[in-house]
């Protein structure tokens, strides 16, 4: 029988449980990793090592492989933020929009990493900037989550979707907010970007912000036309969420009796007429259905 037959242990295994440190070290030492010549060329481009990279591709080295972990020597590079690397492997018929096998492109690590030179030179080159990853990630909502303003900017620049869904469906706007960043929440909102963009579990901008007790945030999405009365999956308003901070709470409820309501269908009215029951306990209360009930009449 063999060892694992016998002890349901491997050798190696063995010998480290007896704590046998001298006989591990020999083993160890007799292993050879044996390297392939694209692990070598992506490591080179992490490193940033010009020569060695010239070497290999000179060596005939596939520039587009994937190495042991999945990685593309130009991926490498954006995510280090390696300008000049990143041009010479273009030179050498690098594809600049091949992903990793994770589907993440260049041009998405290095707006996720803020490396705005690489990103603008990626864009300028031609990279696509609504690419999208197996985990929905995309260049703007990487950046929008990491707060990187002037590379949201740019991405917008060369036809960025605005409202394309991220990670888990979430929208560049909603990860802003869920960030804190204002400046580029503000930004994306000057781009037309939608407040009512939800969630796979239904959670909004304005849900994220109430959550946050993020008052700026809130006003921001409110003035930019948040519905008030959208639910999440478990039926949650973003007025719910914000139970923690009563001065929000009443921002929120504030959007019952907003002007612009009376624009809405009867349908819409009487939404707003039940999120007005809410606001009984506050003293809110009549304000609030005297305005529903002029939208159903209208």
């Amino acid at each position: 029988l063999t060892s694992l037959q016998k002890t349901q242990y491997w050798p190696m295994e063995e010998v480290a449980i007896g704590q046998h440190i001298e006989m591990v070290r020999a083993r160890i030492m007799t292993v050879r990793v044996k390297v392939s010549p694209i692990d070598d060329l992506v490591q080179a481009s992490k490193a940033d090592d010009v020569d060695k990279i010239e070497q290999l591709l000179r060596q005939g080295v596939d520039v587009n492989a994937w190495d042991a972990n999945g990685c593309t020597a130009l991926g490498f590079a954006a995510s280090r933020g390696h300008s000049q690397i990143v041009q010479l492997l273009i030179s050498r018929g690098a594809d600049l929009n091949k992903p990793a096998t994770d589907g993440t492109t260049p041009l998405a690590v290095a707006s996720t990493a803020g490396h705005g030179a690489v990103v603008d030179l990626l864009l300028r080159l031609g990279a696509c900037p609504n690419s999208r990853s197996k985990a929905g990630v995309t260049p703007l909502t990487a950046a929008s989550g990491n707060g990187h303003l002037g590379i949201v900017r740019s991405l917008l620049d060369h036809g960025a979707d605005v409202n394309a869904g991220g990670q888990g469906g979430g929208s560049a706007l909603l990860l802003a907010v869920q960030e804190g960043h204002l400046e580029i929440a503000k930004c994306l909102i000057e781009q037309k970007a939608n407040p009512n963009v939800q969630s796979d579990t239904g959670l909004t901008a304005l849900m994220q912000a109430a959550m946050a007790c993020n008052e700026d945030a809130v006003r921001l999405l409110l003035a930019s036309g948040a519905d008030v009365t959208l639910t999440d999956q478990y039926g949650s308003t973003a007025e719910y969420m914000a139970w923690r901070c009563p001065e929000i709470q009443n921002l929120i409820a504030a959007g019952c009796t907003k002007p612009e309501m009376n624009t809405q269908t009867p349908a819409d009215a009487d939404s707003y007429l039940k999120l007005g029951f809410a606001k009984e306990f506050r003293g809110d209360f009549d304000g609030c259905i005297a305005d529903a009930t002029k939208a159903i009449e209208l």
